[in-house]
């Protein structure tokens, strides 16, 4: 299988689409598996980047109860932006545009 090479930068800015999809219903949160196949590129890649972005404070590993009063499952362990993750530049502008495109979209 082919990987593609992919950057800190993409990994963080995939992140950042996931963290404001509003139909998201845990706020962005993604496993290293789900994200290396989304990117088409190889867990080791998407792990690499994210220690990195760990390290740098800009992500956490979270634990989600997606469980409901009918259904039972198991946690769910995923990667999300933390504060300073969404305190940058590239953040508030995609967030800027995702505002104006559900405003324009929905009349709100």
């Amino acid at each position: 299988m082919n990987y593609q090479k992919v950057t800190e930068e993409e990994v963080y800015q995939r992140l950042t689409g996931l963290a404001l999809d509003v139909m998201n219903p845990i706020g962005g949160a993604i496993t290293l598996v789900n994200l290396a196949s989304l990117m088409k590129t190889s867990r080791y890649q998407v792990k690499k980047h994210m220690d990195n972005l760990k390290k740098k404070g800009m992500v956490e590993l979270k634990c989600f109860n997606l469980s409901t009063e009918e259904e039972l499952y198991p946690p769910y362990w995923g990667y999300l932006l933390t504060e300073k993750g969404r305190e940058t530049d590239y953040f508030r502008e995609r967030e800027k545009r995702e505002d104006e495109i559900f405003r324009e979209c929905f009349g709100v």
